[in-house]
């Protein structure tokens, strides 16, 4: 394992409950925002109030998470670019749209399950 990314991973684990700033992409979508950290599955995603979010993945990867309050960089993913497998979202398959439906729900289920 690269010694970096396990640091990273710890750094994460470290902030849980905190308020993230994310840059990414999700199904082709470029994302950015703030949301609470909720939980980080080391290597696998981290899962947040607004979305469960892979480090990578078909279309999706994290770039860069920041800890809001002081601009600490916790997580930077060099190799991925500004127009990772970008797609315009009138593009993107029922197929896909459906998946994304399905992971917000179970999501939100989640959030209900927690309170």
């Amino acid at each position: 394992m690269n010694e970096g990314y396990e640091e990273m991973m710890h750094k994460l684990q470290q902030h849980i409950g905190e308020e993230i700033t994310y840059e990414g992409w999700l199904y082709g979508i470029k994302q950015e925002g703030n949301t609470i950290l909720k939980e980080v599955y080391p290597y696998i995603c981290i899962d947040t109030d607004a979305m469960m979010a892979p480090f990578i993945g078909y279309g999706c990867a994290i770039k860069k998470i920041t800890l809001t309050k002081t601009g600490e960089i916790l997580f930077y993913n060099p190799i991925i670019e500004d127009n990772y497998d970008r797609k315009d979202p009138k593009d993107i398959s029922s197929a896909e749209l459906q998946f994304l439906s399905c992971q917000n729900m179970i999501h939100e289920k989640k959030k209900v399950n927690a309170r």
